[in-house]
């Protein structure tokens, strides 16, 4: 018997190559997919992890006056310092072009084979060191340049001197945003190059890592303020002392973004091809009932049949396993290597993870089986009569009926088009499978063209705050007046306006100090700026001691809140301010604050850090001509600035220095090149999803054509043409794609909102606004039209290939 059993599986296999290549493609490609999601997720959270892990990131950067050997091995013998280096960061700007120019960082390394703290890793066929006179770079910067080993850059000091530099080699720096988001190039030298730029060699960065804290941020603050506090106690000046997210790459709100996508997505897939699955097994066993009945009538008991057809689903599961894994690792392969290209990090270890193997055995041995059980144990226990008395037909019920009812209610339509109507609904049961397939990838298509269309309304909402064309951060606070006289002799500019810049960091009741905070002091009736309001309100004419700060600022602590009363230390001033209002992710800490406060607390009277200027229309091209004409203007421009000297007033000749420019338009460019990958990777995804719908869609039509051979037969018998045979097909897989349309409509929009507020905690650290897409509900009508035919040809045109003789000579 056992020969027999092995026998009929291996020419069921072998004999309807059709339908076994049906159901080995649905497994194959749905648990791919899900493989593909699994491993990318997998391999890109590892990669990443492992990567900035390997750089020993700083706990804190501080900022600093110059300082030497001498305080640096101070900081190392501090008892809460694990490792300390000095370093020394030069900005400047990098010549783009004849008339542009990018803000630059130079960071002075003393010695390139000895940083033990942010680590940078250096890419094959550069120059390490770099000798003097030569510069590595940051590869992102080949995103917005071109830029290759041996060429010559020109930058330019603050000063506004311009020196040449020769490109000695790129590494990659995974603590640093990627320049096409940041807009600021990175460069690394030795001091001795930058004393050939006219630098001085002395620190003034203070890299820190602490002893005992692991990835507990508080914890990194208390020790961060005691060392602190000795280097000012030592008599060195400390502008700034960030903490960031202990153990958080820069990137990392965005990889969070991806790797829910690749989650939630690989959850649906996984759905999507369950019920491929479910459906294509149960018309399979169905499709067998005559045969059982002839096995039972040739004595074999019930559980040897049911044996037989489990065995029978294990072989489809086992090629269909042999067929995904390989398929799922190749596409995982390139998802992870697009994503960490565009994220700027490597996949160094790339393999098989046994969660996914685990997954994906479960999704195509345990699901087919699952999906068989029900038939297979029905159809065992069938007595010999009423197996072969069953020939796998739907029964007619009141139903069909009710549908002709129905449909005679349309004079207008064809014969031909009511009974592909018809035919539609005599499977019922394969029918509901297949709708909840095709609905669920239709629901996926539409919502994710909503989420793409939700995420860049998001980034217009947040840009929406940058209400003026160019910025100029100066080294300094200068006289309001003088710097605004100066840009308004610039051709273009309509209107400018000044902004305080301060550090302030929150002293807590233990007397420990946080992260640094920068504070923006803004006009409350200021046009220039208006971020968007999460929760609570903006800045309003009156407001004292208020505080509007982003989600980056309230992640600082568990207790911040709105309406909480926080102490900031802001130089040696100390003074209670309320948070009154919290805007969107920025990436680093971000306050708002009232500039007449900011001139109460820090005494800068109408002085400006910041300069922001409108122009006459606005235009990417006026914006650019504006940033380097103003750049022009202010190269050699010195400002009036009183002082005191031993109790003597005097007025000194202070040259600008510009240590920052951008325009809008480029921060909004950068902005949304951040989002890009994400939205790329939704485009994957529904590509991906069509695909598996579409197949479940052939999948069904294949089987229907099938199972109708014999009536196809007598469609022949009565005159039916082919193509009357094969519109028949194909007008019956159009019923079925419109239908899973109008379902899936109406399923995107709870799965678009769900998918909405997850995503956009995640990267923005507020829901996405739901937005229906339009052009998806038209679109996905179109593509599934076109599925349905297409998926409907290959049946269409086998169908009509049949003769009398074949479909006499059929046996399901």
């Amino acid at each position: 018997m056992m020969n027999i059993r092995r026998t009929k599986i291996l020419r069921d296999l072998w004999m309807n190559k059709a339908r076994t290549l049906l159901v080995v493609l649905s497994i194959a490609v749905g648990v791919a997919a899900f493989g593909l999601m699994v491993t990318g997720r997998i391999v890109l959270e590892r990669n990443l992890t492992d990567e900035y892990a390997a750089t020993n990131p700083a706990q804190s950067i501080l900022t600093t006056a110059g300082f030497g050997d001498d305080l640096l091995d101070k900081v190392k013998a501090l008892p809460d310092v694990q490792a300390a280096e000095g370093r020394h960061v030069m900005q400047a700007r990098f010549q783009q072009d004849e008339s542009h120019w990018l803000t630059m960082d130079i960071l002075g390394v003393p010695a390139f084979d000895q940083m033990a703290i942010n680590r940078v890793k250096q890419q094959a066929g550069g120059t390490f060191p770099p000798p003097t006179g030569h510069i590595v770079l940051e590869r992102s910067i080949r995103q917005l340049v071109k830029v290759e080993i041996g060429q010559t850059i020109r930058v330019q000091t603050l000063a506004g001197t311009t020196h040449d530099l020769i490109v000695a080699g790129f590494v990659d720096d995974l603590a640093r945003q990627p320049t096409n988001i940041s807009l600021i190039v990175y460069g690394y030298a030795t001091l001795p190059t930058l004393a050939t730029l006219a630098e001085p060699t002395t620190f003034n960065q203070l890299y820190v890592t602490v002893k005992d804290a692991g990835a507990d941020r508080q914890a990194i603050e208390q020790k961060v303020t005691r060392v602190v506090a000795a280097v000012e106690d030592a008599g060195t000046a400390v502008y700034s002392a960030p903490v960031p997210p202990p153990q958080k790459q820069v990137m990392a709100d965005s990889m969070s973004s991806v790797l829910l996508i690749l989650g939630a997505l690989g959850v649906l897939t996984l759905a999507l091809s369950g019920f491929l699955i479910i459906n294509i097994m149960s018309a399979l066993i169905a499709q067998q009932i005559p045969q059982i009945g002839i096995l039972k009538s040739l004595g074999s008991p019930s559980a040897q049949l049911a044996w037989l057809y489990i065995e029978l689903v294990l072989w489809f599961g086992v090629i269909g396993l042999v067929l995904a894994v390989p398929m799922g690792l190749f596409g995982a392969y390139f998802l992870a290597q697009g994503i960490s290209e565009a994220m700027n990090f490597d996949v160094t270890q790339f393999n098989l993870p046994a969660q996914t193997v685990g997954l994906q055995i479960f999704g195509a041995i345990v699901v087919p089986l699952l999906a068989a059980a029900i038939p297979i144990f029905t159809g065992a226990r069938l007595t010999v009569r009423e197996a072969i008395t069953q020939s796998g037909a739907a029964s007619s019920d009141g139903s069909t009926s009710l549908l002709s009812r129905a449909l005679s209610g349309f004079g207008e339509l064809s014969q031909l088009t009511r009974v592909s109507i018809g035919n539609t609904f005599r499977r019922k049961g394969r029918l509901i499978l297949t709708l909840i397939a095709l609905s669920l990838a239709g629901a996926m298509f539409i919502a994710l063209l909503g989420i793409r269309e939700s995420m860049r309304a998001a980034v217009t909402d947040i840009q929406s705050s940058l209400n003026y064309d160019v910025s100029l951060t100066f080294a300094q606070p200068y006289p309001l007046d003088q710097v605004q006289q100066r840009a308004a002799t610039v051709t273009g500019v309509v209107s400018s306006e000044g902004w305080g810049l301060a550090d302030g960091r929150r002293l807590y009741d233990d007397g420990h100090l946080s992260s640094s905070i920068s504070l923006i002091a803004v006009l409350p009736d200021s046009d220039m700026t208006k971020p968007t309001v999460t929760q609570g309100r903006w800045l309003s004419a009156g407001d004292s001691y208020a505080l509007f700060v982003n989600a980056d600022m309230m992640e600082l602590a568990p207790d911040m809140a709105l309406g909480k009363q926080i102490t900031l230390r802001i130089g040696e001033n100390e003074h209670t301010w309320t948070i009154i209002g919290v805007s969107a992710r920025s990436f680093t800490p971000i306050a708002y604050i009232p500039y007449a406060t900011f001139e109460e607390v820090t005494g800068l009277k109408q002085m400006a850090s910041t300069l922001v200027i409108r122009t006459t229309n606005g235009t990417p091209e006026t914006q650019a001509a504006a940033e380097s004409a103003l750049l022009d203007a202010f190269s050699n421009f010195e400002v009036d600035q009183h002082v005191t000297v031993q109790g003597t007033a005097q007025t000194v000749k202070l040259p600008v220095q510009i240590t920052r420019s951008s325009t809008t338009t480029a921060l909004k460019t950068a902005s949304a090149s951040s989002l890009d990958i994400l939205i790329v990777l939704l485009l994957v995804m529904v590509v991906l999803i069509a695909v598996v719908g579409g197949l479940g869609l052939a999948i069904t039509m294949s089987l229907n054509v099938l199972e109708r051979t014999r009536e196809i037969g007598i469609l022949r018998s009565l005159g039916a043409t082919n193509d009357v045979i094969r519109r028949m097909v194909i007008v019956e897989g159009l019923v079925i794609g419109v239908i899973s349309w109008v379902i899936g409509a109406v399923m995107s929009v709870g799965l678009g909102m769900w998918l909405g507020r997850a995503l956009g905690i995640s990267l923005l650290a507020r829901p996405l606004d739901y937005l229906f897409s339009v052009p998806a509900f038209v679109g996905w009508l179109v593509l599934i039209s076109v599925i349905a035919v297409v998926a409907s040809l290959i049946p269409a045109q086998n169908a009509a290939r049949l003769t009398i003789r074949d479909t006499l000579a059929y046996i399901g």
